[in-house]
């Protein structure tokens, strides 16, 4: 029961699921061993795996043939809860890992200061000698992460005992730089000629259904923001008349237009080098290449 239990949550199911799954499997293959187990007894079971790990991963950290080891931090939001995913690149017995370390769950505020706290202290539990084996940081170019007086970074390597590497997420760093730019098109009136026709566009059930197609939706990333001007392009004749019949006060002017069609095959060139950039086998020398 044990290890199916883990195999079910390995692949995304929460400890309701789960327990649901293993009840299924006891009626289907009139297995007695299986009965008993709900959501709690999963959360157990899960946790002891987690703290089995955890408790490898010191005993690795601690030994004395591994004297260095790097991070790579990053938050993210899922359903409404703000987490924080660490991962560690260390070196054992001549072999370079790249582990998924833990992925916290961040209820306090997103800050530079509680996030540092979260991690010197998870840290301290594992490798009480963090300070001086820690080689490298790297983060994405998120303000909080990267701000050169009170960023993340900046706030760990008080707690360094030694000149740390600080690494920056080129993909990132890369996509800042494309958004900053693109706010910089026409006095940032084509960005939010695109954000309010592309929200409204959305919430038309009765156009998706003439046009058997949805607006992109609205994110933070370049990437998607030139899939939602692709879109307009695309189906602009049909979006075009929408906008007469159902009178609508305003619509893209003829300069949105031709400022869309003209920045399309930059912003097309600019997605290829972010995806080229995820590539995992990449070399550092090829990621400059692909940027320059």
């Amino acid at each position: 029961m044990y290890n199916l239990t883990l195999q079910h949550t390995s692949v995304g199911l929460s400890f309701r699921q789960t327990s649901a799954m293993i009840e299924q499997h006891k009626d289907v293959f009139s297995n007695e061993k299986l009965v008993g187990l709900n959501d709690h007894e999963v959360g157990k079971m899960v946790r002891v795996n987690v703290g089995a790990n955890l408790q490898v991963l010191s005993d690795v950290l601690n030994h004395h043939d591994v004297w260095a080891f790097s991070l790579a931090d990053d938050g993210s939001t899922h359903q409404g809860v703000s987490f924080f995913n660490v991962r560690i690149h260390i070196c054992v017995s001549g072999r370079l890992f790249n582990i998924h370390l833990v992925v916290v769950p961040f209820y306090d505020r997103h800050s530079a200061v509680n996030i540092c706290k979260m991690i010197c202290k998870l840290l301290d539990q594992l490798c009480s000698s963090w300070r001086h084996k820690l080689l490298s940081v790297s983060t994405d170019g998120e303000n909080t992460m990267t701000g050169w007086k009170g960023g993340f970074v900046m706030l760990m390597d008080k707690e360094f005992a030694n000149e740390v590497l600080h690494v920056w997420c080129p993909t990132h760093q890369m996509d800042l730089i494309i958004q900053d730019a693109t706010v910089m098109i026409s006095n940032g009136t084509f960005t939010k000629t695109t954000h309010s026709f592309t929200v409204h566009f959305r919430q038309q059930a009765n156009l998706q259904l003439v046009m058997g197609s949805k607006c992109p939706k609205d994110t933070n990333r370049s990437a998607h923001f030139q899939g939602q001007f692709q879109w307009l392009l695309t189906h602009r004749i049909k979006l075009l008349e929408w906008i007469e019949q159902q009178q609508h006060a305003s619509s893209p002017t003829v300069e949105y237009w031709i400022i869309a069609y003209a920045i399309n095959p930059l912003a097309k060139a600019c997605n290829v080098m972010l995806v080229n950039l995820q590539q995992r086998n990449l070399c550092l020398s090829e990621q400059t290449e692909y940027i320059e």
